[in-house]
């Protein structure tokens, strides 16, 4: 009896320990794949932590990107810093609003590298750091492919406990 329950025990063990293994992986069901993320373990350092793209139209591939960077101050100040940045690159801000407590959203359009560009950023401030999720693509993409992008950044979420 003690050994059929040590053998059960030990099952159990094992599927836990395979479920969380999996778990940290990245899952794309839609492509058919998963792929264990790159960690990033300082958090001191602004990195990308995922680029995602639609296909390429234009020489340009319409995309989400999540990018994390330090930032210890409040919303107001987020806010504030980005709108200097965007006047300072002479974007023009199409909309801008408060979602929750830590997080606000930005519309913008402007001209990078000879490509007239639209771009939807969700910013998202917890920990210490601020999860800055942007879709970008051309003007004559983005009404097109706005929804979808949108729709794709607005769906972030934080794991619980971050």
């Amino acid at each position: 009896m003690k050994r059929n329950l040590l053998i059960i025990l030990a099952a159990v063990l094992c599927a836990a320990c395979v479920s969380q293994v999996q778990s940290e992986r990245l899952h794309f069901k839609q492509n058919g794949f998963s792929i264990a993320p790159l960690e990033e373990a300082a958090k001191d350092n602004t990195y990308q932590a995922l680029m995602m793209y639609l296909s390429i139209s234009d020489n340009f591939a319409p995309n989400v990107n999540v990018q994390i960077k330090p930032f210890t101050g409040p919303v107001e100040d987020y806010v504030k810093q980005t709108k200097q940045l965007l006047g300072q690159n002479k974007l023009k801000l199409i909309k801008e609003g408060v979602l929750g407590k830590n997080a606000y959203v930005f519309e913008y359009s402007g001209s990078f590298n000879e490509l007239s560009l639209h771009l939807y950023t969700r910013s998202v401030l917890s920990g210490g750091r601020v999860y800055i999720i942007t879709a970008t693509a051309t003007e004559t993409q983005w009404k097109n492919s706005s929804d979808k992008l949108k729709s794709c950044v607005d769906s972030f979420e934080l794991d619980k406990g971050k």
